[in-house]
């Protein structure tokens, strides 16, 4: 059995590097075997203070007791600690300090994927570090349209995507619907990450997670307990800059059709379009640990049924959409454009064993 990766995740340092670090090392104390330290939102901070500390690291008299990798600059007092490297490709900025760059993806050598996306959103050309396009975010998911593409382990942006907070609570300090990123959003619904992580004050998070890679095909299926619908289905249709950059994405989101049920069933990521998403997050440093309820799959089938999603029959790559009762997969052989099928989760020998809620889809 593949063993778990612990991760720490923190919000926005802002300049608190003493006080970010020690926490760390209070945690390393009761266990050491957290991979790395992910930084989201600001990392550095513009007091005199702040620049002291960061010198201390600089020059070797203070030291970074694990991996850390941050994103880019949001704010333009941020950018002069990233000259000694590129604001495109990042690099190491101290001992065991990496900016990760712009936009890209990380694969770890335990073998996680992590999509990192730096700055805020901006209508016209970046300004240098501090903000991204939609041709950026669109370079970002063309990284992800080999066929072999699975799926992503975890997204972290400086951004807040639109939306997010569309079924469950509302953020503290945060307002996603009037500062969030439509951008940011689009790409979490295309890239489909199993956790997506973005910048907030305050805040450290700790958590487990086995590598997509080294899963069981058969616990990518599952659809979780406690979900929510995807947040981001009623920003579907609005415009994102122009009209040309959102008929781009949506062709991309067309183009990634078949690498969407991985994320349709995977414990503690976020879903597709259309799909479900985990509401209670489990984790030690600011996650909830109640232990999520079991629910007992349907029986398995006693004959082959070419649409039961539990079927080993069924080819999973043409499903494009999970809901409660019913699922969206795209016809095996279409007799118009764009042609799909609609048929329910539960195995219904014929239309006259329907339930109501099977004969409203």
């Amino acid at each position: 059995m593949t063993t778990a990766r612990k991760i720490l995740v923190s919000g926005d340092v802002c300049g608190k590097f003493n006080t970010l670090f020690e926490r760390v090392r209070n945690i390393l104390k009761k266990n050491k075997d957290f991979e790395m330290l992910l930084c989201v939102g600001s990392f550095f901070g513009s007091s005199e203070e702040s620049k002291k500390e960061w010198e201390g690291y600089l020059a070797g008299n203070n030291s970074v007791p694990i991996p850390t990798f941050l994103l880019g600059p949001t704010e333009m007092h941020e950018v002069s600690y990233y000259s000694s490297v590129s604001l495109e490709n990042g690099g190491e900025l101290c001992e065991n300090v990496t900016y990760l760059g712009r936009k890209g993806i990380l694969k770890t050598k335990s073998g996680l994927q992590i999509a990192y996306l730096s700055g805020l959103e901006k209508s016209e050309a970046p300004e240098e570090g501090c903000h991204f396009v939609a041709d950026d975010v669109m370079s970002l998911e063309s990284l992800c349209q080999d066929e072999s593409f699975k799926g992503l382990d975890i997204l972290i942006s400086s951004s807040w995507p639109k939306g997010v907070s569309n079924f469950a609570n509302q953020p503290e300090r945060v307002d996603p619907e009037k500062n969030g990123s439509a951008l940011v959003s689009r790409l979490a619904q295309q890239l489909r990450p199993r956790y997506h992580f973005t910048g907030h004050e305050g805040y450290m998070y700790a958590f487990n997670i086995v590598p997509l890679v080294s899963m069981d095909k058969n616990e990518l299926v599952k659809q979780p307990p406690d979900v929510t619908e995807c947040p981001y289905n009623r920003l579907s249709g609005s415009n994102v800059n122009t009209a040309d950059q959102n008929t781009n994405l949506q062709s991309q989101a067309s183009a990634t059709g078949q690498n969407f049920f991985f994320d349709m069933s995977n414990t503690g990521k976020s879903q597709g379009p259309g799909q479900k998403r985990r509401r209670d997050h489990g984790g030690e440093e600011g996650g909830s640990n109640k232990q999520p309820r079991q629910r007992k799959g349907p029986p398995p089938l006693k004959g082959s049924c070419w649409f039961c999603l539990g079927s080993p029959e069924v080819e999973k790559h043409l499903v494009v959409s999970v809901g409660d009762a019913s699922y969206v997969a795209l016809a095996k052989g279409g007799l118009v454009a764009d042609h799909v099928l609609i048929c329910p989760i539960a195995h219904f020998e014929s239309t006259v064993k329907l339930t109501e809620v099977g004969k409203t889809f």
